[in-house]
């Protein structure tokens, strides 16, 4: 009769012992799991927050590192005629005072846009971004000095011809070439050709969204 008693009494306790090892277990098991979930939520706001502010550093960094190639360049050849004479006024010009001269140089003229200073901002779903940059002006007006060709060059003892000459008058030309170019549309082409690169820059890291502003 006591075995038998001690036998049930052992097994209750047993049993009873095990229920609550399994209910504190699953205490355990809850209390992980709840900050489990709460260390996955942080970790992900953080994480997009700071993969938004690294994307939009990453992308300004990217299109700093690009500035040349949002160059567009016209190289061009200008043939320059002068002929001058000395005068007392405009209608009397002293005589054997001519001088005239012809003759080419090659140049180009580059437009585009400060790369370096360009603003990049990114919405929250991190799928659309806005780019503001500057419109593009004349960056480079360059002649090539070796290329000066002479095809024709007269002077008198009176007004003999100097190297002023040809410098001024490259000086006029370059101005006279850069105006035409601008009239016709070269500075608002430089801004399609920055646009396109900033586009397919910009797409490749798979944005679904891209505006690009221009500002003054």
């Amino acid at each position: 009769m006591f075995q038998a008693g001690l036998a049930k009494t052992t097994k209750f306790s047993v049993r009873t012992f095990l229920s609550k090892l399994i209910i504190k277990i699953l205490v355990y098991l809850i209390i992980i799991g709840i900050i489990f979930v709460l260390v996955i939520s942080v970790f992900d706001n953080f994480e997009i927050k700071e993969k938004n502010t690294l994307t939009a550093g990453l992308i300004e960094e990217k299109i700093a590192n690009i500035s040349e190639l949002a160059t567009l360049k016209y190289t061009y050849k200008n043939v320059v005629t002068l002929k001058t004479s000395k005068e007392f006024s405009d209608n009397f010009k002293i005589p054997f005072t001519d001088k005239s001269l012809i003759f080419t140089y090659n140049g180009y003229i580059k437009a585009g846009i400060d790369l370096t200073s360009v603003d990049v901002s990114i919405n929250k779903d991190d799928e659309s971004v806005i780019i503001k940059v500057k419109h593009a002006a004349i960056l480079d007006n360059i002649v090539d000095e070796e290329s000066v060709e002479v095809f024709d060059e007269k002077s008198s003892v009176f007004n003999k011809i100097k190297t002023s000459d040809y410098l001024d008058s490259i000086v006029a030309e370059k101005e006279k070439t850069e105006k035409e170019l601008i009239k016709n549309g070269f500075l608002e082409q430089a801004n399609d050709h920055t646009k396109l690169i900033l586009d397919t820059l910009v797409s490749e890291m798979g944005f679904k969204k891209i505006e690009i502003k221009f500002e003054d």
